[in-house]
């Protein structure tokens, strides 16, 4: 009888050892890899959740939907109450007290949804629309600029 053991282990033993690692191996791999894919998508929608709050809140955004929400075309059209969509496309860029915008910013309603398209420019402080317009479902063009006295925004 020989009193050494195999020079790389028991057999069996290691069969065991190496199915164990295999199986942990897989779970760390893929739970690690599956765990960096949902933090990175986690980070991407919370950057642009971010984006998005901060455009809706832009003074050019809160003007257009008051303005739709005061239009009887549009109340007809999409019905009350009124809401901003959260997609909103374009941007708005400020600069001290300089900038200019240009978004088109989905609202919708009980009877349906539109985009309206505003474009801005800032100066000293003061926003002046150039464009706020409402394609409706029927074809027609709501001018919210015409609609509604322009009241312009007090400088800071």
């Amino acid at each position: 009888m020989n009193p050494e053991p195999p020079p790389f282990g028991d057999p069996t033993n290691i069969r065991r050892e190496n199915n164990a690692a295999i199986s942990k191996g897989v779970a760390v791999g893929c739970g690690g890899c599956l765990m960096v894919v949902a933090a990175l998508v986690f980070f991407i929608v919370a950057v642009l959740g971010l984006v998005m709050l901060f455009l809706r809140g832009s003074e050019p955004c809160v003007e257009t939907m008051r303005r739709a929400q005061k239009s009887p075309a549009l109340q007809q059209a999409l019905g009350e109450p009124m809401k901003m969509g959260w997609i909103l496309t374009g941007g708005v860029s400020t600069m001290n007290d300089s900038g200019s915008a240009d978004v088109s910013i989905p609202i919708s309603g009980p009877k349906g949804s539109i985009r309206i398209h505003t474009r801005a420019q800032r100066e000293a402080g003061v926003w002046n629309y150039k464009e706020m317009s409402a394609p409706l479902p029927t074809g027609e063009v709501v001018d919210l600029l015409k609609t509604l006295p322009e009241q312009a925004a007090p400088a800071p």
